[in-house]
């Protein structure tokens, strides 16, 4: 495998755009506005290439190179020579060396969602049945440190803070001047948000999640960026809280590799 030279990064693009199984955090390395790497088979004329996000999300695509996906295989399952401490490969396009049962403790599958119905609900104070008020809001820079303290996700995906807060579209439930639950775009291209959400372990099972979600889907549509929804098919929370804001599967699951380091 050799690096993609920097000049190539539009052309890869536009190659990736073509594709039918496009996940923006991906989208998001080949634009560069996250942080990764791209592999490819040729410096010239490449057709065939991983892309890795800094946070292990990663990605096979383009035309079939035995030899390319022999350097992948040592990469990913002999020399285990990625830096981060779990690759986390979307396999749409399968590559041969994952496909044997001797892969299955590794192997999983994820659901991709698409937004069908939308909540009209409004989200100022929302009174819980625990009788407490949760107020939602869009993520400012001065509750950035706030927000990171609890959850600790602005450099998950993001470049720093500022960059979390400028493009992640990021939508904050509090209570007492606490933040509790928070969801935001882990990437974002091709007007598609990808979704992530988290709720601190107290307030959780009280439909505060729900709620964050739909003023996050309300804030993305207003901006016209459509959310998207991506979860591990044994995630029944997780599905259900899809289902519960108005997404619908897109497709089949499509299998899921989880590398260790």
């Amino acid at each position: 495998m050799i690096v993609l030279r920097e000049n190539l990064y539009p052309l890869v693009y536009r190659l990736y755009n073509e594709n039918t199984a496009f996940f923006p955090l991906i989208a998001a390395v080949i634009l560069r506005e996250q942080e990764g790497i791209v592999y490819c088979d040729h410096l010239e004329e490449p057709k065939r290439f991983y892309i890795e996000h800094k946070f292990g999300f990663s990605q096979v695509f383009g035309l079939e190179n035995e030899e390319f996906d022999l350097d992948l295989k040592k990469y990913l399952l002999i020399d285990k020579d990625f830096k981060v401490q779990k690759v986390r490969l979307y396999t749409p396009i399968h590559p041969r060396f994952l496909m044997g049962s001797e892969h299955e403790n590794i192997r999983s599958e994820r659901q991709r969602f698409v937004l069908k119905h939308i909540s009209s609900d409004q989200y100022s104070d929302i009174q819980l049945k625990n009788g407490m008020t949760l107020n939602i809001k869009v993520l400012s820079k001065p509750e950035v440190e706030l927000v990171d303290n609890e959850f600790k996700i602005s450099k998950r995906f993001w470049r720093d803070k500022n960059d979390f807060v400028n493009n992640s579209l990021a939508a904050v439930g509090w209570i007492d001047g606490e933040p509790v639950s928070i969801c935001y775009a882990a990437a974002i291209a091709r007007g598609l948000a990808e979704i992530d959400v988290l709720t601190s372990h107290e307030y959780r099972k009280l439909g505060i999640g729900k709620r964050v979600v739909q003023a996050f889907i309300q804030y993305c549509l207003s901006k016209n960026i459509q959310p998207v929804w991506d979860c591990f098919t044994n995630n029944a929370g997780s599905m259900a809280l899809s289902f519960s804001v108005g997404f619908v599967r897109e497709n089949d699951p499509y299998k899921f590799y989880t590398i260790n380091k």
